[in-house]
């Protein structure tokens, strides 16, 4: 079990380092999107009534225009700043708001926002609006080509450097780095062409188109978002493309001591990279200006703000990596120790062979041999011992059969009253105390149906704790005569009850009586 748990190892948990996600120069993408004629665009570009939606999360409903090719600046965003995150827009609404800050609305004013293709508005302030409103789907984002670099860290013990790999990085000192690219079921997925990345293949980074992860997650920009949401609140008129999307890239770490017990995978350090989507609507508040432009009709006040739609793309690392540890191994052993009692058999060791002709006395002392045949007489001598003390407690009947006689509560109590006289004189216990424990004794000592103690109940109650006792030398007896009812088990292993009833079967029961009673009649008269 200790070697299949390999209790010497410990799990450290992995935690990112050099993650990192960039789009790729768009160079020979753009080209490609510039040379492309009417007839070759795609059908959302050509068509994009078909992506109209009032129903929005956001300030304005969904009415796309015409289609945009984004610059090589606009294509990524970094979320909030981070290395780890991108945001790739697939739909944008610009509203572009001007007023007169010190009139209201003329005839110059209408035409001017006529001439813009505005919408002209007189609030109750009397303040003239302008508004005009734009509204753009990105040419073939998913066609964008998206660069992960990834890597972790993990701190083994203090004031050790931490253990880290990367797969674009020579700093790491973890070996060789291997990536499996997984859909949200466990299944390989390829990106870039491939589903399995070495460190070799991955030294420029994970490298595939934006409609690669999407196809491992299993979207399609142009589905409806209802299709990956049971409830139904999602309205059949909506899509990916103008609705938005994140997509969550799940880095797994675990190196090779772990690797041999949960996969087939071969490295020393393996990155189950798992991707998942999460559905819900995504978009960021690109721009917001505001100007203030002085005319001859007053002063203009220009506010632009700009909404992206798109796919958040964000990374998350987790990890074992088992390590060895002297901590862990010292306390595997200690448990050990405890469980198998490894102490306790120690100091049993060092008492019974290490303390010269004092271990002889400990090994004797605990090493005692029992055997039926030749312990039975001890056995009777103690509880013949057990008897004569009945007979003393009797008042010396030392001549008489006492089969027939029984230790009353009143003579119990004399007796037990004696034993601890010296604890009544010292106002240790009360006279009251004597009798209760004396009528206590005697519930004890008598058998189920006697109310006084008799011999055989006296003996049983001094030999309870001894290896003979007067029910197992019956039941012994009983067995011996009766050789039917011994088990094949016994007849073979138990040699000291074959012995022993050899050794009764041997005796001359006439030669016996006449030693004990030479009287054969007077005998025969006790027995009968």
């Amino acid at each position: 079990y200790c070697f299949l748990q390999e209790v010497w190892l410990t799990n450290e948990h992995a935690t990112a380092w050099n993650v990192q996600l960039s789009g790729m120069k768009p160079t020979a993408v753009a080209a490609d999107l510039a040379s492309q004629k009417q007839d070759d665009l795609p059908h959302y570009c050509i068509h994009p009534r078909q992506y109209f939606y009032n129903q929005t999360a956001t300030l304005m409903p969904f009415k796309p225009q015409r289609c945009v090719q984004r610059g090589e600046h606009e294509e990524f965003w970094r979320n909030k700043g981070r290395d780890d995150r991108l945001f790739v827009p697939t739909f944008m609404q610009r509203r572009t708001t001007w007023h007169l800050v010190d009139s209201s609305c003329n005839t110059n004013s209408a035409a001017q926002c006529v001439a813009m293709k505005g919408r002209q508005k007189e609030e109750p302030n009397d303040r003239c609006y302008c508004t005009m409103e734009e509204q753009l789907l990105v040419q073939n984002p998913e066609g964008r080509w998206l660069v992960l670099h990834h890597g972790f860290s993990v701190d083994v013990s203090a004031g050790a450097d931490p253990i880290r790999g990367s797969t674009h990085s020579p700093d790491g000192n973890s070996g060789e780095l291997l990536t499996l690219i997984e859909n949200r079921d466990g299944e390989s997925c390829a990106v870039g062409g491939r589903s399995r990345w070495t460190q070799a293949e991955a030294a420029n980074g994970i490298q595939g188109t934006l409609k690669d992860w999407l196809t491992c997650a299993g979207i399609d920009l142009d589905a409806n978002p209802q299709l990956r949401d049971d409830s139904g609140v999602v309205s059949t008129s909506l899509y990916f493309r103008t609705m938005g999307l994140q997509l969550h890239l799940e880095l797994n770490y675990v190196n090779q001591n772990y690797i041999n017990q949960h996969t087939t995978a071969s490295g020393p350090v393996v990155c189950t990279l798992k991707v998942k989507a999460e559905v819900h609507h995504t978009f960021v508040s690109d721009l917001y200006d505001q100007l203030y432009i002085p005319g001859p009709n007053g002063t203009i006040m220009v506010e632009t703000l700009q909404v992206a739609h798109g796919v958040s793309i964000r990374t998350t690392v987790t990890g074992v990596y088992r390590t060895w540890s002297l901590r862990s191994t010292v306390q595997a052993i200690l448990e050990l120790f405890v469980l198998f009692q490894l102490p306790a058999f120690m100091v049993r060791f060092l008492a019974l062979y290490c303390l010269g002709s004092i271990s002889n006395i400990y090994r004797r002392a605990r090493s005692n041999k029992f055997n039926i045949y030749e312990n039975l007489h001890c056995g009777i001598a103690r509880m013949l011992m057990a008897e004569v003390g009945f007979r003393g407690l009797m008042g010396g009947l030392w001549d008489k059969e006492i089969g027939s006689s029984a230790l009353s509560l009143d003579k119990l109590s004399k007796h037990i009253s004696d034993l601890l006289h010296d604890q009544v004189r010292n106002r240790i216990l009360k006279p009251d105390d004597v009798l209760c424990v004396a009528d206590v004794v005697m519930h004890h000592m008598t058998s189920k149906h006697g109310k006084n103690v008799s011999c055989s109940d006296f003996v049983r109650s001094a030999c309870h704790d001894e290896t003979f006792d007067l029910d197992l030398v019956t039941a012994v007896m009983k067995e011996l005569k009766r050789p039917n009812q011994v088990s094949l088990v016994q007849r073979v292993l138990n040699s000291d009850v074959r012995k022993l009833k050899r050794s009764l079967d041997a005796r001359n029961l006439e030669d016996v009586r006449r030693q004990c009673i030479p009287d054969a009649g007077e005998w025969r008269s006790i027995s009968g």
